[in-house]
């Protein structure tokens, strides 16, 4: 007969003591400790997130205790999310945020919670403007300013909550899903408005749309003079409300040459009117352009101003070429540009590295005869620095014209002293007058391609890569 084998008095005792413990039982100073362990990899790329989930904010809410304990720790709170859509977030509740990060730098996002944005919100206008208060009396310890909303007019006017020391502000940008706006919810300028007063000597990168640009940097005020470390500025479009609002390249132009340290210029579907081809337009420093939906001459226009200059890179979408008769960037991305412009003029004049053509119907057998052409001398090619082309949704030239100019680079590059066959001499814009072969050439969705064609260009380019419109993928 055997016994029943009884339990250690020790381990009954765990038993009991792990059956009555629980999570509320741990002194503050052990919870304090797990919570900074939760907070370290939540600190990472936190900027734009709005999510119940997110820590600390759904840890505040399971007990006071909890949420007192949070509140005591200030690096927990460097982040703060406001919500603007109709589950926003309370005042009360960014009341305390603010108050519980005591006098740390903090990162503000406003905008809508995910799956939001799409929604048609009449009262999102209303919502973010009530919470500019809040924020505006605590810019001058926030780095990082973001709004990402639905409409553009919802971004309240700057004269309204914009003033005094933002000392450590590096990054404010709005972004937004739908840009046109309600002329009824606009305020329009009226003539004895007060300047802007608004420092901001840390700030980097910029996002306005152009009726806040033309209010605080055109209209009342000079503060991108104030602006020391400003090197990307963004202008998105806007409907102006009355004739004063409506903005001129030379006036805008004139305001960003005051911004000494612009290294990017992005600015998308903002109406300009018209400049005069005749007049001097004031210039900018050296600075990367990205233009989107620019009609009449307003390209060109852009593009005067930063003439003669290196410029890293030149993006054009969808955008007017009228009057522009050069390209010079050492990146230059084209994309949907429309079969009205001729490309041919601005290519008789291309300087550039890297040449990007994306869906452009103009993109022909014109264009890649300009490229190949070596001029009466035999070496005065367009672009001797280019090694790079991509070409994408692009059916209007042929395999032959495009093999043609590979080849003819290619003989002039053989041609540099020290050429041994195998490897590219690759030169720097505007510092050597060698030349260079096309390294690098991918056709994606381009023109049919023959075999001994395709066989052709995997002998003449180092990387080469071709896929056929309506066709699966090849190489």
């Amino acid at each position: 007969m055997t016994r029943p084998v009884s339990k250690p008095a020790a381990d009954s005792q765990a038993t009991t003591l792990s059956s009555s413990v629980s999570v509320q039982d741990l002194p503050n100073e052990l919870l304090l400790l797990i919570f900074k362990l939760l907070h370290k990899p939540s600190r990472k790329n936190r900027v734009g997130q709005l999510s119940p989930s997110m820590f600390p904010f759904a840890q505040a809410k399971v007990c006071e205790r909890w949420r007192a304990v949070l509140a005591n720790s200030s690096i927990f709170w460097t982040y703060i999310p406001i919500a603007v859509d109709r589950d926003f977030t309370p005042a009360l509740t960014i009341d305390d945020y603010f108050c519980w990060s005591r006098e740390q730098p903090v990162q503000v996002f406003v905008g809508r919670h995910a799956g939001t944005y799409k929604q048609d919100d009449p009262d999102e206008k209303a919502r973010v403007a009530a919470v500019m208060p809040h924020i505006s009396q605590h810019l001058h310890r926030i780095s990082i300013l973001d709004f990402a909303l639905i409409r553009r007019s919802s971004f309240p006017d700057l004269h309204s909550w914009l003033s005094g020391e933002a000392d450590i502000l590096e990054r404010m940008e709005v972004h937004c899903r739908i840009e046109g706006e309600n002329k009824a919810s606009v305020i329009t300028p009226y003539e004895d408005e007060p300047d802007l007063y608004f420092s901001f000597p840390r700030l980097q990168s910029l996002s306005l749309d152009g009726r806040n640009f033309n209010r605080a940097c055109i209209f009342r005020s000079d503060w991108l003079e104030h602006a020391p470390k400003l090197r990307t500025i963004t202008l998105t479009s806007f409907q102006p409300s009355s004739p004063s609002e409506e903005l001129s390249v030379r006036d805008t132009l004139r305001a960003l040459s005051k911004a000494k340290g612009l290294a990017r210029l992005n600015v998308h579907g903002v109406s300009f009117l018209d400049s005069n081809p005749r007049r001097l337009l004031p210039s900018l420093p050296g600075c990367s352009l990205e233009l989107h939906d620019l009609r009449g001459n307003a390209t060109a226009s852009f593009l005067q101003a930063v003439e003669g200059q290196y410029i890293e890179s030149l993006v054009l979408r969808r955008c007017s070429l009228l009057g522009v008769t050069s390209f010079f960037a050492c990146g230059l991305l084209l994309e949907d540009i429309s079969e009205e412009w001729d490309l041919d003029r601005p290519f008789r004049d291309i300087t550039t590295a890297e040449l990007v053509v994306v869906d452009c119907p103009g993109f022909n057998d014109s264009v890649l005869d300009l490229l190949a052409d070596a001029g009466l001398t035999n070496d005065a090619f367009m672009s001797k620095s280019l090694w790079i082309v991509y070409i994408t949704g692009c059916t209007n030239f042929s395999v032959r014209s495009l093999y043609r100019m590979v080849h003819a680079r290619r003989l002039a590059a053989e041609q540099n002293p020290g050429w041994d066959g195998t490897e590219y001499s690759l030169f720097l814009m505007g510092e050597s007058d060698g030349m260079t072969a096309i390294s690098v050439l991918t056709v994606e969705n381009g023109p049919p391609i023959s075999d001994s064609y395709r066989r052709r260009f995997e002998q003449l380019v180092a990387s080469f890569h071709w896929t056929v419109a309506g066709e699966s993928e090849s190489s």
